[in-house]
């Protein structure tokens, strides 16, 4: 379901590990819209601005006052437990025409500011759906979104396109490389710097989970995979 017909998505300004805590907690069942805002997940009027949200996007449906995942959603989030958030990410790209073209827009151009962003993005995007755009608002939204994803960042007053190669490629390796433990990860930092051909610095994980020394290695045993690709993916182009 690609969002192509509105004109300016409302794109909630928001962290992606909030729209990850959200999915989890919709994710052990469902609740209804006033519980989601008691409990800080949600905020803004009516349904909220994240319910609506992902309602737009075919991720969750409410009924009577109470959301819950759809089939959809419950993809997503068996998805965010293999990916971390760049299964959001993913979804984003097939679903919202502006945020496939924000991120075209930087892969091509490198680096560059807010003002030239948005009119290279609304270009990008009525070239293809002639009615919509891309305003303020929605374009932090979404450049905030890149940033805490490692894919995008900011320097001076300009965004550098930081590469979904390098992030990509950090949550490969990850992938093929973790052990599960419950419900926590384990993973040998020496195979990771192997896998990524770089040596890595273990104190950037630090606040990623926990760090034990073994002879002639480190482990690091975590449980948000998004925290440590995020980390990894910002230090080599750092």
């Amino acid at each position: 379901m690609v969002l192509g017909s509105q004109r300016s998505i409302p794109f909630p300004r928001i962290r992606i590990d909030k729209l990850v805590n959200y999915l989890k907690s919709v994710a052990e069942g469902r609740l209804s819209v006033d519980e989601l805002k008691e409990r800080g997940l949600d905020f803004g009027k009516g349904k909220g601005d994240l319910t609506r949200f992902f309602e737009r996007l075919g991720v969750v449906k409410v009924d009577d006052g109470y959301v819950e995942l759809t089939d959809i959603g419950h993809r997503l989030v068996e998805l965010l437990g293999v990916k971390g958030a760049f299964a959001i990410h993913e979804l984003l790209l097939s679903n919202i025409p502006q945020y496939e073209a924000l991120v075209k827009v930087l892969k091509a151009l490198g680096r560059a500011g807010e003002d030239e962003l948005m009119a290279k993005v609304n270009d990008e995007v009525k070239r293809q759906y002639p009615s919509t755009w891309v305003n303020k608002v929605a374009l932090r939204a979404m450049l905030g979104i890149l940033k805490d994803l490692g894919i995008v960042a900011k320097k001076g007053g300009e965004y550098v396109y930081l590469g979904g190669v390098e992030a990509g490629s950090v949550n490969e390796c990850l992938n093929r490389l973790s052990v599960t433990m419950g419900g926590e990860y384990l993973v040998s930092l020496v195979e990771l710097s192997n896998c990524l051909g770089r040596q890595i610095d273990a104190s950037a994980l630090s606040n990623c989970g926990h760090l034990i020394t073994s002879p002639g290695d480190i482990l690091l045993k975590y449980r948000d995979p998004a925290c440590v690709v995020m980390a990894l993916a910002r230090g080599i182009l750092a």
